[in-house]
């Protein structure tokens, strides 16, 4: 099923830095479908219809994937590796959503497939324009001509 808006899916269990990438992706991308779940579970039955969850044939798959590195129940490494062994999903280009980048943890998401980065902000400001910045860099721009704010 094709996109006719970018759908960026966001995989982060606290509840307050999901408020504050939802709004700012409003403010940049207004026209985006935004799907949030709070850990690794919700994730694989989404992508694997379990519990309430449609079909994926029902449902695009995302545009994007921003995974949070610390979270609870499923780590985001394990999580990361079953995304990349499904050939579905794996096109997907999965960017970690991290407070700093470490040196360490890039070479072991960058072995499994991880696409890049979106550091935490640490002011709002800063955060929208880094938002910007990534989405004027990997979005599709043929696909999503002129949705970018």
């Amino acid at each position: 099923m094709e996109n006719d808006v970018p759908i960026i899916m966001l995989v982060e269990d606290n509840e307050s830095d999901a408020e504050l990438f939802r709004w700012v992706l409003q403010q940049t991308l207004p026209q985006a479908s935004f799907l949030w779940f709070r850990d690794g579970d919700e994730v694989l039955n989404y992508f694997y219809q379990k519990e309430d969850f449609p079909s994926l044939a029902e449902t695009p798959l995302p545009s994007f994937i921003f995974l949070d590195r610390k979270l609870l129940r499923i780590h985001a490494s394990e999580l990361l590796k079953r995304i990349k062994q499904d050939e579905r999903i794996k096109p997907v280009p999965v960017f970690l959503w991290i407070s700093k980048q470490s040196e360490e943890a890039g070479q072991i998401e960058e072995e499994q497939g991880i696409s890049g980065y979106l550091l935490k902000p640490n002011n709002i400001a800063q955060f929208k324009q880094d938002m910007q910045d990534f989405f004027a860099q990997h979005l599709d721009h043929k696909k999503y001509k002129g949705i970018l704010h």
